[in-house]
């Protein structure tokens, strides 16, 4: 499945070919194909920000850079940053200090959010 909105470049080549072909049929499938993937990306974006809201607490990420990305809930300050291609670092900080915990990189934004997401929360539970 595609992450963050992004329909694969392969998949938008092969429909603009169908196209440019006059395959009509292939055309429509292909376009519906990609509908459906971003129609299943947003409600699954929309759940998690109803499970958030339930929860009372809606996470928006402040883009620092390109690939720098930090947040603030309470006394945690969260930070994911790429290190180089398919490695993303992250941290959690509580009360301007850093948790030192063992972790590993993850492959992107989305997976290193979630998993400085997870580690505030486990902190949180050891409280």
């Amino acid at each position: 499945m595609t992450t963050s909105f992004e329909v694969s470049k392969g998949l938008l080549e092969k429909l603009l070919k169908a196209i440019d072909k006059g395959q009509t049929d292939k055309a429509n499938f292909l376009a519906l194909y990609i509908i459906y993937q971003l129609q299943s990306e947003l409600l699954n974006a929309k759940d998690i920000i109803e499970h958030y809201e339930k929860q009372g607490e809606i996470m928006i990420w402040e883009c620092l850079s390109d690939d720098d990305f930090i947040i603030k809930s309470g006394d945690y300050t969260l930070r994911v940053e790429q290190m180089d291609f398919q490695q993303w670092w992250y941290q959690v900080y509580f009360k301007g200090q850093e948790l030192i915990l063992d972790y590993y990189p993850k492959r992107n934004a989305i997976l290193a959010k979630q998993a400085a997401i997870n580690l505030m929360n486990r902190h949180r539970r050891r409280l």
